[in-house]
């Protein structure tokens, strides 16, 4: 009898381990052009790639209230900033890179469980700082216009180059990174997907009810041994 017991607890603890890393996978199918929502809460690590445009951009997390009304999220103001339009003017297509145009191209945000929210890019034209405007990676609040990709850095033709971006409407960030890519509508909103580019990943662990149940799975495991041990 005590063998069984034992042999239900290890059966136990197995299953829970295996719920544990299963469960956020279910949650990144609300990682894309819809919205963002996890069903646990969920760091995801922002890395920069590079940017093509005239426009000194950062990248913002914005939470998403009734009615598709945003609310910042505090105290999170930008997740990745440019501090100049790009390395060099007009050089290699507006080109900005880590180190130059990004001083730092790593961070994270833990999404809330349940809550819902969008990415935002904030633009602003390095000579006219009256030309602003941002972009979201939930499409409704662009008047149903996708300016965000999700699984692809866009065009790889000169600026301007248009992608479809039919194909790139989510992703899971628990399989890998996954690539992002965003217009922030320049010139004349061109479509290329070249202006802001990035990629996101998890770096989230199982829920503590998960882990909880977890511990209490082994936790009787080794209280089983003990008694073993005593009658023996």
């Amino acid at each position: 009898m005590k063998a069984n017991l034992l042999t239900k607890l290890t059966a136990t603890a197995s299953a829970l381990f295996l719920l544990g890393i299963s469960a956020p996978a279910r949650a990144a199918s609300f990682f894309g052009t819809d919205k963002i929502q996890f069903d646990s809460d969920t760091e995801i690590q922002f890395d920069f790639n590079q940017s093509h445009g005239a426009y000194t951009s950062i990248l913002k997390v914005f939470e998403v209230g009734a009615g598709n009304a945003l609310t910042e999220v505090s105290p999170v103001q930008g997740i990745l900033a440019e501090t100049k339009g790009s390395d060099n003017w007009g050089d290699n297509g507006w080109l900005g890179t880590l180190g130059n145009t990004v001083a730092v191209g790593t961070n994270s945000f833990v999404f809330q469980a349940g809550k819902q929210y969008t990415l935002g890019l904030s633009s602003t034209l390095s000579w006219d700082h009256s030309v602003n405007s941002t972009v979201y990676s939930s499409s409704s609040l662009n008047g149903d216009n996708q300016q965000f990709l999700f699984g692809s850095w866009g065009s790889t033709g000169v600026d301007g180059t248009q992608f479809d971006p039919t194909p790139y409407q989510s992703g899971n960030p628990f399989t890998g990174p996954v690539k992002i890519a965003i217009d922030d509508r320049g010139n004349g909103n061109d479509k290329d997907f070249q202006d802001f580019t990035l990629t996101a990943v998890a770096k989230t662990v199982p829920e503590p009810a998960t882990l909880g149940a977890i511990g209490a799975a082994i936790g009787g495991l080794a209280l089983s041994r003990r008694r073993r041990r005593q009658v023996s």
